[in-house]
């Protein structure tokens, strides 16, 4: 409803996933629109169909496991390129970076989330940096600080579930304030 009152016609619908996630019969109906679903055979790979999309000219990158969520909320107010890793750097990765000369690549969490051989392999390509703490609080607070000076404003998120956080990585962009990871009883 709400894309037919307010997507002109012939405008594109991005549709991010396989039919598992978004199945076409979500689509019935918007035979005026045009479809453009970005999916793979698993995250990794709609990650990159995703990246590729966007175009991505001289921006960072943050390199970020796709087995956990944590990491990506800190980065998400950053609003640069995400890249999805698991344990090591898939042939389709490489090329991708390897397509993106003098992009510099942060490394988001300790080798527990994103492994030494993760780090080795992007710096076969190329430079990288790696941001991670003890945890999820202490790498969220090292992205505030190697990336926002002096913020007026500060975004609080629970540090054990996505779905606030997700949503509060554009409101912290749009403030341009850090998104900073808490859980229950914690003081930060």
């Amino acid at each position: 409803e709400y894309i037919k009152e307010n997507l002109v016609e012939g405008g594109t619908i991005y549709v991010l996933g396989g039919e598992v996630a978004v199945p076409s019969s979500i689509l019935e109906g918007m035979d005026d629109y045009v479809i453009k679903r970005l999916s793979g055979e698993n995250r990794y790979e709609t990650n990159l169909a995703i990246l590729n999309e966007v175009k991505i000219q001289n921006d960072d990158i943050m390199v970020c496991t796709g087995k956990d969520f944590a990491d990506s909320l800190s980065v998400s107010a950053l609003g640069n390129p995400i890249l999805l890793v698991k344990d090591e750097l898939t042939q389709e990765q490489k090329k991708f970076m390897r397509s993106l000369p003098g992009n510099f690549y942060y490394i988001i969490g300790g080798e527990k989330a994103v492994s030494a051989k993760i780090e080795e392999q992007v710096w076969e390509i190329e430079m990288a940096n790696r941001i991670g703490g003890e945890n999820r609080y202490e790498t969220s607070v090292m992205v505030a600080e190697l990336f926002f000076d002096d913020p007026k404003t500060a975004v609080l998120a629970y540090a054990k579930n996505f779905p606030d956080g997700l949503c509060g990585g554009p409101l912290a962009m749009s403030k341009d304030a850090p998104l900073i990871l808490t859980a229950t009883g914690k003081q930060n």
